[in-house]
């Protein structure tokens, strides 16, 4: 368990850096510059890369009732913009046709009553993006690599240096936080810019 400010520490020590940062979210200096502008951004796109079990969730929907679909469905629950990705509805794999996101709401065309839960709910499954202390020690690992590959590049300006402390680290030149293509085909719910990557182990 960790804090987003232990994270970018972190990763400054692996670096060789002097551990400096305090706030991200007020930044004072350089580094906190650097990391504010990347942190929440790659930490989301971490968790859809490595769908860790830390991040996931299990919700109930409640159903808006001034929410009609004009066309196709009958209802829509309002999910939370934490969501980042649905992964099951009412215990099936998430499938678009069948549970389509849209405008901030899941549709269904369920009629009310006939799903094993309240009327006005709607179970899910769902990758969230959540406060760092609730991550866990592989996960937090795995951000700090994923945040090195990207802040290295604004914090180390030699690029001896920098080339010297990819190779320590076993890092590529891979721009992570700038990686828009859907690896996947899996529709995330919640921002534009971010796409389902597909998942791999942690050896």
């Amino acid at each position: 368990m960790s804090t987003k400010i232990e994270i970018c520490n972190n990763v400054l020590s692996r670096f060789g850096q002097v551990p400096n940062v305090e706030n991200i979210d007020n930044p004072r200096n350089e580094e906190e510059r650097v990391f504010a502008r990347f942190y929440d951004k790659v930490c989301k796109k971490a968790i859809l890369k490595y769908k860790p079990s830390c991040c996931e969730r299990r919700l109930l929907l409640s159903q808006d009732p001034a929410y009609v679909p004009t066309w196709g469905y009958t209802s829509g629950y309002k999910y939370p913009n934490t969501i980042l990705q649905v992964l099951e509805v009412e215990g099936d794999k998430w499938e678009h046709e069948k549970y389509p996101v849209e405008n901030g709401y899941i549709l269904t065309d369920i009629p009310l009553g006939t799903i094993d839960a309240p009327a006005d709910s709607l179970k899910v499954r769902v990758l969230a993006y959540l406060n760092a202390t609730e991550f866990d020690e592989a996960f937090c690992d795995l951000l700090e690599m994923e945040l090195a590959k990207v802040v290295i590049y604004s914090l180390i300006k030699d690029a001896q240096e920098r080339a010297n402390i990819m190779a320590i680290l076993k890092i590529d030149s891979y721009d992570f936080a700038n990686k828009e293509s859907d690896e996947s085909g899996v529709e995330v719910i919640n921002g534009s810019n971010l796409f389902g990557i597909s998942w791999s182990n942690r050896k």
